[in-house]
This record gives C-alpha cells, structure tokens and sequence, in this order.
C-alpha cells in the first residue's frame, strides 16, 4: 500500500506545473488571432482529443471504478486487519485496518483527475524545449499522450495491487514481487521515451 502512495507521490512530483505565465490564445486554424505577451509567449491552442486518449482515459477511468467495486463487494467478507505493504519478494510485512482497502480507489481517483486536468492544459506544463507556434500543438500532443498513457499505466498498477491486497487479506496467493519492477520500467519508460519525442520536436 505504501508502496502505491510512493509511486502516486513520484508521479505528482514529476508532472509538477508552472502557473506563473500569462500565454499567447489563439485557436488552430485561425490566421491572425493574437492576444498580449506577458511572461511568456506559449500558445493556448484548441486541440482535439485522439481516439488514443479518449480510449485509455475510459479503461483508466473503469481501473479506478473496479477498485472502488472491489472494495465495497469485499468489505464484509474482509477481515479487521489487511495488508498495506509488501517486502521485495511480494510477501505481506505490515497490516491496517480493513478501511485501508479505500485507499488505493481513492489515491487511484486523484491521479486520474489530475492527469485529467494536466491534459486540460498542456500550456502550462514545464517543457524541456522552447514552445513555439510552430511547434506548440505537436509538443503539447505529445504531452498529452504521455499524460493518459501514465495515468493508464497508474490506474493498472493500483488495480493490481488493490487485487494482491485482497487476496492476501484472504491468505491465498498474490501477484508476488514483478509488479513493481515492471511498474517502474513502464511509468520511467514512458516518461523517457515522451521526452526524447517532445525534445526532437524543437
């Protein structure tokens, strides 16, 4: 359990946001619309969602409501003490009370709105790159598509996770010790990978 608030706490520190620019608004497509420069000169653009994000945003969206699910069908069932951390080999080493199952929806529920939000306004993202009307709309595709893509990603791991805790709350058999390995390689892949693309953009 611990574990999964580390890694949501990672997450939130790696998509932190600048809110202090005031940014050039214009809409894809217009000719000449152009508003005051203050601090910065980053573009607001209208840009519509791909079939890619609106897809994982529901499959993120359903991860988070199946935990949610899972909670409430297990509750009377589950006993008064559960587990809510794991040593490296996937072995329970720490109990907490049974409400501790309502954490993981909810740490699940907040990545999703933020990335929800984040992905509302790509403009106000750090960048490694100068944004450029040139490049503004490919640059803040690509960082919406690493946002749905980690919250995909997130919203799996603690669906995962939330099972594994179930099942050793029960003493039956868990995923064991690959799901954070594999967790990392996904979510610092991603991250990688997304940069490389958004820094070739420049």
């Amino acid at each position: 359990m611990r574990k999964a608030k580390h890694c949501a706490g990672a997450v939130a520190i790696a998509l932190t946001v600048s809110f202090g620019s005031n940014c050039e608004s214009y809409n894809i497509g217009s000719n000449e619309r152009e508003g005051f420069i203050f601090m910065s000169k980053r573009p607001v653009l209208e840009i519509p969602k791909t079939q890619l994000e609106k897809s994982l945003h529901i499959f993120s969206f359903i991860l988070v409501g199946l935990m949610l699910l899972l909670s409430i069908l297990s509750w009377n069932d589950l006993p008064d003490k559960i587990p809510i951390h794991f040593n490296i080999f996937g072995d329970a080493d720490r109990w907490g009370g049974k409400a501790s199952i309502l954490i993981l929806p909810i740490v699940g529920f907040f990545v999703f709105k933020l990335t929800f939000l984040l992905g509302k306004a790509p403009h106000m993202l750090n960048y490694p790159v100068k944004i450029t009307k040139e490049n503004a709309a490919r640059v803040y595709l690509e960082a919406r598509r690493m946002l749905v893509l980690i919250n995909f990603e997130i919203s799996m791991m603690l669906t995962f996770l939330h099972v594994d805790i179930v099942l050793n709350a029960y003493k039956k058999m868990g995923f064991g010790s690959w799901m954070m390995p594999v967790f990392f390689i996904l979510l610092f892949g991603t991250i990688g990978i997304s940069i490389y693309r958004i820094v070739k953009l420049k």
